[in-house]
């Protein structure tokens, strides 16, 4: 269990606090939860209270404090997974943006697939920089930690760790035998926003 708070311009958070037990967390939570910066009138939360893990890197807030009113977070509607399998722990490797190769990628990850830097000692400011690289994408590779995959469901999540595992084989290969060309940005992009389209109608159904 973790907690930290961000007063108005404080500048960097305060530590993430880490707890044996749930009682402790909570007593600590209550603690902060009265201190006058959580009345401030800002969206931003300014106390959260959630859980934690560093290997592999994985968060989620369970409770916010926002305007002086605490807020259940509910939406769990992104699952996680983090692949390291070794083809995709040497593409995380270059620290380079991973362009696709393959239909699939293009379509379940996104157009491009960036390569963010993770610092287990510095998770907060390291988690940001992982939520701009998975903006509009399902996927982020994470710099000598392997990659991201996240999704709507477990299901859907296992299968974008499939595919990315997939083009990180297809990445290695153009990278050893010089074979193999990224798909036009324009194509990713249509192939993108089409399987978009068409699985957002699926899910309605």
């Amino acid at each position: 269990l973790a907690t930290w708070t961000g007063a108005a311009g404080s500048k960097p958070h305060t530590p993430i606090e880490f707890f044996d037990t749930y009682e402790q967390a909570a007593a600590r939570f209550q603690e902060l939860r009265s201190e006058p910066y959580n009345s401030e009138n800002l969206s931003a939360a300014r106390l959260t209270f959630g859980v934690q893990r560093k290997d592999p890197p994985g968060a989620a807030d369970l409770l916010q404090v926002r305007q002086g009113k605490n807020y259940l977070v509910d939406d769990y509607t992104r699952m996680a997974s983090v692949n390291q399998s070794p083809e995709v722990m040497a593409v995380s490797k270059t620290t380079k943006v991973m362009k696709p190769l393959l239909d699939d990628l293009a379509q379940l990850v996104g157009v491009t697939v960036k390569n963010a830097v993770f610092d287990p000692n510095s998770t907060l400011k390291s988690s940001k920089k992982v939520v701009r690289a998975l903006k509009g994408r399902n996927g982020v590779l994470l710099a000598n930690n392997g990659a991201l995959c996240v999704a709507g469901s477990e299901y859907d999540a296992t299968a974008v760790e499939m595919v990315m595992e997939k083009g990180c084989k297809a990445e290695v290969g153009k990278k050893l035998f010089g074979t193999g060309k990224p798909i036009n940005p324009i194509e990713t992009r249509l192939m993108r926003f089409v399987y978009l389209q068409k699985y957002s109608k699926q899910a309605k159904k």
